[in-house]
C-alpha cells in the first residue's frame, strides 16, 4: 500500500543497499590476512588504510539505506494508525457533544416544567427582542453542570 513515489524510493534504496552490501563483502574478502610470501610482499599498509576508510564510508551508507528501507516499509502502517486515531477521536467527540446536548436539553426541559422562572416567561413573550441578551439565572448553569455530569456518565 505504498504510494507510487514511496514504492520507487523503496526499490531504489533496496537496489543500492544490495550493491553496497556486495561491495562491502568484496572489500572484506580482500582485507583478509594475506597467505603465503607472495601475498605478504604484495600486501601494503596504505592499501589497508584506504580500504578501512572506504569500509567506514560504505558501512555508514549501508546503515542509512537500511534505515530508509525500514522507514518506507513502516509508512503504510503509520498512515493507517493515524487514520484510526483521527476517526476514533472524531467519533468520541461527536457522540460526547450529542450526549452533552441531549442531557442539557433534557435538564432545561425538566427545569422549565418544574420551576418556570420569571425570566423564562419574559424571553418567551412576543414583546421581548430576540437580539437583546438577557442575563441567565444561576439555575441555568446548574442545569448545564447536571448535563455535563450525565454526559460524563
Amino acid at each position: 500500500m505504498l504510494r507510487k513515489s514511496e514504492a520507487t524510493e523503496l526499490n531504489r534504496a533496496q537496489l543500492l543497499y544490495a550493491t553496497v552490501r556486495r561491495h562491502l563483502k568484496n572489500l572484506y574478502d580482500e582485507d583478509e590476512s594475506p597467505v603465503g610470501w607472495h601475498a605478504l610482499i604484495a600486501y601494503r599498509a596504505d592499501n589497508h588504510l584506504q580500504n578501512a576508510q572506504e569500509l567506514e564510508d560504505l558501512e555508514a551508507n549501508a546503515q542509512h539505506l537500511r534505515a530508509s528501507i525500514c522507514r518506507l516499509r513502516r509508512q503504510p502502517l503509520a498512515r493507517l494508525k493515524l487514520w484510526l486515531h483521527i476517526n476514533s477521536l472524531q467519533f468520541a467527540l461527536r457522540y460526547a457533544l450529542v450526549t452533552q446536548s441531549v442531557a442539557l436539553a433534557l435538564s432545561v426541559v425538566a427545569w422549565q416544567l418544574s420551576w418556570q422562572p420569571a425570566w423564562a416567561s419574559e424571553l418567551m413573550s412576543s414583546e421581548s427582542n430576540p437580539l437583546v441578551w438577557y442575563p441567565f439565572d444561576a439555575r441555568f448553569f446548574y442545569a448545564n453542570a447536571l448535563a455535563a455530569y450525565f454526559a460524563e456518565i
